[in-house]
């Protein structure tokens, strides 16, 4: 499976997220927040950068945050190869996890629901051009988005106090051609 299919996916939700978080739907009952990236992310661990708030931080990479640096959402993905529907081989199955990190237990279940009741449609754009990417389909999401509580963690874990309010919204679905 070419690496693109992965990052066009991945780059997708990321975009959606980060679309959802800076105009949230009518009736939903969040404002608007301050979507920030890794990079800025990294400017407010070091002191060179104080968030407005409200706001996210929003990463599509493995990062172990700082408390400061909360509230934040971590968009995980994989991708498998299964038909999506029968004789056809092309198309992936899409695996993806949002993990939310909050200061307080409410902050981290209220974006996990959030991003759970309005993650659909998806559209999965091509990022060959990063400057102009191009939208190619709509997954079709499973029915279900799973909300859950992150992993009860060694108390080592627990003291750097950013995996204490972990919620994690599962989404499963297809594509029919991300390359």
């Amino acid at each position: 499976m070419p690496v693109d299919q992965l990052r066009n996916v991945r780059d997708s939700l990321y975009r959606r997220a980060s679309d959802l978080f800076t105009a949230p739907p009518s009736g939903s009952g969040l404002s608007a927040f301050t979507v920030y990236s890794e990079p800025q992310l990294r400017a407010v661990q070091a002191g060179t950068l104080t968030p407005t708030r409200p706001c996210v931080f929003l990463t599509s990479q493995p990062t172990r945050p700082a408390e400061i640096a909360l509230p934040l959402v971590v968009v995980e993905v994989t991708l498998r190869g299964y038909p999506f529907e029968l004789g056809n081989e092309s198309g992936s199955m899409i695996r993806a996890w949002f993990h939310c990190f909050g200061r307080q237990r409410g902050e981290s279940s209220t974006l996990a629901w959030f991003l759970r009741s309005n993650l659909k449609p998806l559209k999965i754009y091509d990022y060959s051009d990063p400057d102009s990417p191009v939208e190619k389909e709509t997954a079709l999401l499973a029915y279900n988005i799973d909300v859950e509580e992150g992993p009860a963690l060694r108390d080592e874990l627990r003291q750097q106090g950013a995996f204490d309010y972990w919620t994690i919204v599962a989404v499963r679905g297809w594509t029919r051609d991300v390359s």
